[in-house]
């Protein structure tokens, strides 16, 4: 019984821990010459500064996506940089980072460029998973 037994109990360990730091994934829409642009971000849990923490991509026109860094965090905000250079559209936020503060079901998200100036704030909304 004890062979049977440690097999579940393993496997329903594994499984509540899996939900507890499974990614988030987040969906909005930036606005770019009043096209839409959808935007999907997808975070994964990081504490450290430098810790990888998901990748954001931007759907079509722009279909370009950029790997993020967490930088930290300060009040309400945590910060995460863009890690790689993006391609097309997404080089305008090569080097660049975003904060995010809680909202109602999701993060409003502030978007800066390299030399620190907004580009615009998106709602996402958490994707029940």
């Amino acid at each position: 019984m004890a062979r049977i037994a440690s097999p579940l109990i393993i496997a329903a360990f594994l499984a509540s821990t899996g939900s507890a730091i499974a990614d988030d994934l987040y969906r909005g829409t930036w606005t770019d010459k009043d096209r839409p642009v959808p935007v999907i971000l997808t975070l994964q849990p990081a504490s450290y500064p430098g810790d990888p923490a998901g990748e954001i991509r931007f759907g079509q026109p722009w279909a370009c996506g950029l790997k993020l860094e967490f930088s930290g965090a300060s009040e309400q905000k945590r910060i995460y940089s863009f890690v790689d250079a993006g391609a097309g559209a997404c080089m305008a936020l090569t080097l660049g980072y975003f904060q995010s503060v809680a909202a109602d079901g999701g993060l409003e998200v502030e978007f800066f460029n390299q030399k620190q100036v907004s580009q615009q704030k998106v709602l996402l909304k958490l994707v029940p998973q």
